[in-house]
């Protein structure tokens, strides 16, 4: 992973994470509840601030390359540990 940019924007993760693991741009915005442009230019985005490859493209879905794969095991912890997060707040708020 070249990695040229750290990115501090969470949302372009997140959004990059959920294409990859649902393997489709129509899914992630159904789920994030975005539209589908904003998907597309969020994840190229990103990709071109990190300087690599997120994902494959395939004719009716997308698969994680390399550089997306490691990006989406950190997502996916951070997504979990946000998850606990807001748990507790409700569970005291």
């Amino acid at each position: 992973m070249c990695m040229n940019t750290q990115t501090n924007d969470w949302n372009q993760v997140r959004i990059a994470f959920y294409v990859g693991r649902l393997g489709t741009v129509s899914a992630a915005v159904q789920l994030l509840a975005v539209h589908h442009s904003t998907v597309s230019r969020q994840v190229t985005n990103l990709a071109e601030d990190l300087g690599d490859e997120l994902l494959h493209r395939h004719a009716r879905a997308y698969t994680p390359a390399a550089a997306g794969a490691k990006l989406s095991r950190k997502a996916s912890v951070n997504e979990e540990r946000m998850r606990g997060r807001v748990g507790l707040i409700e569970e005291h708020g």
